[in-house]
């Protein structure tokens, strides 16, 4: 199912293939399990609080830069590609490219 409301979904509604990234679900280093904790806990006791703060010893930025490196990478080979992105046949926003 995909999600409508997002400013990203207007590319896919017109046919163009987008991409929305959403991290912070698993650090490596911790689990997955521990790390759905302290996501829940920055939720419930910081956001939007006066602590609510950049802090180098809680705000992991390793996995925020290796996305940003990963999707760059995506982009860079799209652009220099000559064959320009597909939708799954099944997808719901599946459009021949003639029809865009």
């Amino acid at each position: 199912m995909a999600c409508f409301t997002a400013p990203t979904s207007y590319f896919p509604k017109a046919g163009v293939p987008a991409i929305f990234a959403k991290g912070y679900t698993h650090q490596v280093e911790l689990g997955k399990e521990k790390t759905l904790e302290l996501i829940n806990s920055y939720w419930q006791k910081i956001y939007h609080k006066s602590s609510d703060e950049y802090n180098p010893q809680r705000d992991r930025l390793d996995g925020l830069v290796d996305d940003a490196q990963l999707f760059y990478e995506v982009g860079a080979q799209l652009t220099n590609s000559d064959t320009y992105p597909q939708w799954h046949k099944t997808s719901e926003f599946y459009r021949k490219i003639a029809e865009v």
